[in-house]
């Protein structure tokens, strides 16, 4: 094990929380902290590991990009740059389970994932990719990153409830320099589209899909692209018909079916118009079957997770993808029309082309065959580092 380093640009180091394929990740402060328990994680890529890859740059690029959108649905990026020991990436810092951990301790308890659950996850999901996307800086140029490796270890839900996107403009870019590594790239391309599997770059549909892929499974219960090799699953995704929830997740509210279904459809522009049109679709199902579902996120993740997710000093583990836990509530920085998650007032920004204040649903259009693709090569999918066995008695503390 490398020696700790003391400090990163102006945050002081505490103590190591993981180690992954880029770097260690570490609890840190900084000397100006208002408060005592005010942390962050702090990521260190050595030159020497930064050196093995000609594009680096890119990785730092997109986590300064990152920087520009602050809301407390996203895993926010505080700062990155260098340091004495290589380089830095700055994350805010809280406790939550992924939603990869979530959906595992779930089925360990026999229990399907609620759909009023589901559709607050995706909604709430939706609404942090739609501020990355629509995002514009102060003198109007637009900002929008897409996300482009949305899969359920990059979905965070901490105990109050709230669903925070995290990897946003570390997380591609990660996985780019990773190409070669090839150790988990079944399970990251499951959630690929069919643009990505024909080796189109990422894009703000392409984060829709994905995020319809991660609610479909959590709905079913099971993967809904799994093959034994990159190749089958590509062509499952190209050229699959995905199963309709009412039959293999019986019970599945209609209203909410239709919403994922058309975030699956294999044409992007069959899909939503925006991740902020899902957000609204998704809201008014909650409305009409209950309202917010943050109480019932909360609940179950403090169920499952048991005191340790309120006294444990931090749930984290280092991927090549970016963090696995969460962020602190922070106000938002760019000029993106969205509603507060929670409620309160909103925010005074400019507004954009659609608002994510839930109004009506998006109209569904009338189902039309996808189109023919031709079979093609599924391009490499560079890998993330597993995660630790997640044991349902103990589970492991892991960062942002």
């Amino acid at each position: 094990m490398s020696r700790q380093p003391a400090t990163a640009g102006r945050y002081r180091l505490l103590t190591r929380l993981a180690q992954g394929d880029l770097g260690d990740d570490y609890l840190a402060r900084v000397s100006e902290a208002r408060r005592e328990d005010e942390r962050w994680v702090v990521r260190i890529v050595p030159r020497e590991v930064a050196a093995q890859f000609q594009s680096f740059e890119l990785l730092l690029e997109q986590a300064k990009a990152a920087m520009a959108i602050q809301h407390d649905s996203l895993v926010n990026v505080i700062e990155a740059g260098e340091c004495e020991a290589g380089y830095f990436i700055a994350f805010d810092y809280a406790i939550g389970l992924t939603v990869e951990e979530f959906a595992l301790l779930m089925a360990t308890a026999k229990e399907r994932v609620p759909a009023r659950v589901v559709a607050g996850i995706v909604r709430y999901a939706a609404i942090g990719l739609a501020l990355a996307h629509e995002a514009r800086a102060a003198d109007n140029t637009p900002l929008g990153l897409p996300h482009g490796a949305v899969n359920p270890r990059n979905l965070v839900l901490t105990a109050d409830g709230s669903v925070k996107v995290a990897g946003l403009g570390t997380a591609y870019a990660a996985r780019c320099l990773l190409r070669a590594q090839q150790r988990d790239a079944n399970f990251l391309a499951r959630y690929l589209t069919p643009e990505q599997a024909r080796g189109e770059p990422p894009s703000a549909g392409a984060d829709q899909f994905s995020l319809g892929v991660v609610g479909w499974e959590l709905l079913a219960g099971r993967p809904l692209f799994d093959a034994p090799t990159l190749r089958e699953i590509g062509t499952q995704i190209k050229t699959k018909t995905v199963p309709r929830l009412v039959v293999v997740a019986y019970g599945t509210p209609t209203g909410l079916s239709v919403v994922i279904e058309r975030m699956l459809e294999r044409a992007p522009q069959q899909r939503f118009a925006s991740c902020g049109a899902v957000a609204e679709s998704l809201a008014m199902f909650l409305r009409e079957s209950g309202g917010s579902a943050h109480e019932e996120i909360a609940a179950l993740v403090r169920r499952l997770a048991g005191p340790r997710i309120e006294t444990s000093p931090v749930l984290a583990e280092a991927k090549p993808g970016g963090p696995r836990a969460a962020a602190a509530v922070r106000p938002v920085t760019v000029r993106v029309a969205v509603a507060p998650i929670s409620g309160g007032a909103p925010q005074k920004i400019a507004p954009t082309a659609a608002s994510i204040e839930p109004e009506a649903p998006q109209p569904m259009p009338a189902e039309e065959p996808p189109p023919a693709l031709e079979p093609e090569e599924l391009q490499p999918v560079p890998a993330e580092e597993p995660p630790p066995a997640l044991e349902p008695e103990a589970l492991q503390p892991v960062p942002a």
